[in-house]
């Protein structure tokens, strides 16, 4: 089911396997994303005195256990983009009117026997970005560049979501014969967007396809088809194969100077897997933080000041029940967003 926008809980409701029992059992938005925030919280560094750290500017907003509220941001690591958010609260005349980030969401193309295609993404990203405080806004694919300009100027941080294979002439390579679909509206979009982003200094998430395309937005190749070119790795299909997108295939290692493993507070977490393309050559300005058992990458963060994570797995699959603690990757981005 893809809708185009939705509640939280109007989101999980659409999503298969959830009977009214177990929706009626959910955790609300505003504990989940205080549950996590907890958690970032006791990994944020305060700033050293009173005055406001460099690039932060006030009327920003964090997570904190009662909410979005306003904040001083520290950013003691600007020089790696990994700063973390302190809530500490000020008085500002413009508290009431401060709104929680909007998170841009490039959508895709679905096509409907009978029916016109629809134009929307998967809901449990949306799911994922609202129970942590930000709110999601579909960027439909189109070549006007007016529109795209507009939305884009809207946006705190942008998210990449999943999807067909990105045209390998992007990355200079001819298609491999077991490349998949492509859709070429998408990889302009989003590549145009992804380089813009990366420029202006807005926050950055990839999932899945979004992981492969920030590194080949910034100049980074992908292997085609894991199972013909790393004939010796695991499948990476498993999840999807099993019918089940949240299966736990594979522990991830992750590096132990990473955001996400401080934001996860673990070096080692499980993940489901559903590609058949990985990072080849990775991007200047992007650094592998977490890998699979078999070596294939399953993780990359920005090295610079742009706030840029990336993830091979489906964590919006995995944050509400099979593994609650990536639930922290959408908040830690979110509020980087939120600045």
């Amino acid at each position: 089911m893809v809708i185009v926008m939705a509640s939280t809980r109007e989101a999980i409701s659409h999503l298969p396997g959830h009977c009214e029992r177990e929706r009626s059992n959910l955790p609300s938005r505003r504990s989940i994303a205080s549950a996590t925030l907890r958690s970032l919280h006791a990994v944020a560094g305060a700033p050293r005195n009173d005055r406001m750290p460099m690039g932060v500017r006030r009327g920003t907003q964090c997570l904190s256990d009662n909410g979005w509220t306003d904040v001083i941001a520290s950013d003691a690591t600007q020089s790696s983009g990994r700063g973390d958010c302190v809530s500490r609260k000020y008085h500002s005349p413009m508290t009431h009117t401060t709104q929680r980030p909007v998170i841009g969401v490039v959508g895709a193309w679905f096509s409907r026997a009978g029916a016109m295609p629809i134009s929307g993404i998967g809901s449990p990203y949306l799911a994922a970005i609202e129970g942590a405080g930000g709110i999601p806004l579909l960027i439909h694919l189109t070549r006007d560049q007016e529109v795209l300009n507009a939305h884009y100027q809207r946006c705190d941080g942008l998210l990449f979501c999943g999807g067909g294979d990105i045209a390998p002439h992007h990355y200079g390579q001819a298609p491999h014969p077991k490349l998949g679909e492509v859709e070429d509206v998408r990889d302009e979009v989003e590549l145009a967007l992804a380089r813009r982003a990366a420029t202006d200094g807005m926050p950055l998430l990839g999932i899945c396809r979004g992981v492969q395309l920030l590194n080949v937005a910034l100049g980074g190749t992908l292997y085609q088809d894991i199972g013909a070119e790393l004939p010796t790795a695991a499948d990476h299909r498993e999840s999807a194969l099993r019918g089940e997108r949240a299966y736990l295939a594979h522990p991830v290692a992750l590096s132990d100077d990473s955001w996400l493993a401080r934001i996860l507070d673990t070096t080692e977490i499980a993940a489901n897997t559903l590609h058949h393309q990985a990072l080849r050559d990775i991007a200047p300005g992007l650094r592998v933080i977490g890998q699979a058992p078999d070596g294939v990458v399953e993780a990359v963060e920005g090295t610079g000041s742009t706030f840029i994570i990336g993830v091979q797995c489906h964590p919006e699959e995995l944050w509400l029940r099979a593994e609650p603690r990536w639930a922290r990757l959408f908040a830690g981005f979110v509020a980087h967003a939120a600045r």
